[in-house]
């Protein structure tokens, strides 16, 4: 059997004049050497740092790109802190600023107990009864299955009655 193909070769260990070559092996081995390094992190618990850069400088140009970014957010975290004073800590407030805090939390409590009960009294109301003629309730109209089942509204237990059920209300 004769081969056809020398195999795979040694590459010799001198800068690679073709650029496009040069990217290439410099993406797969780059992906090589974390791979090995993620191995040995794992295999042996060790802490590896890898610091590589690119022929063709784009890291750098990212990095710059990120470091203009980063102290603008920062910036802008600055004059958003400035405009909502009252997310800082309570500890970082002044005198004038704990005052309008705590007034504008007391509005708030208001605020919120008024809506509460609001919607506690929608919610738990009197039930709405459908009106039907009757003669024996006393004025009262009634549904016609609470009259055949013998209510009688004249026989309700006085006001104060303290049998639970009866004479409970919101307070």
């Amino acid at each position: 059997m004769v081969r056809k193909s020398k195999g795979r070769q040694k590459v010799e260990m001198v800068k690679m004049p073709n650029e496009s070559n040069l990217q290439v092996t410099f993406s797969k081995r780059r992906s090589g050497l974390f791979k090995k390094a993620s191995e040995l992190c794992t295999l042996c618990g060790a802490e590896v740092a890898l610091v590589v850069f690119s022929p063709g400088k784009k890291v750098l140009g990212e990095l710059e790109a990120e470091k203009k970014r980063g102290e603008e957010l920062i910036q802008m975290r600055k004059a958003s802190q400035a405009q909502c004073w009252w997310e800082n800590p309570i500890e970082e407030l002044s005198l004038p600023q704990l005052e309008q805090l705590k007034a504008a939390l007391e509005e708030l409590k208001k605020n919120v107990a008024k809506q509460a009960e609001k919607i506690m009294i929608q919610n738990s109301g009197p039930p709405q009864f459908l009106g039907a003629s009757s003669s024996s309730g006393g004025g009262i109209n009634l549904p016609f299955d609470l009259q055949s089942a013998g209510f009688n509204p004249n026989m309700m237990p006085p006001h104060g009655y303290n049998n639970p059920g009866f004479g409970r209300g919101f307070y």
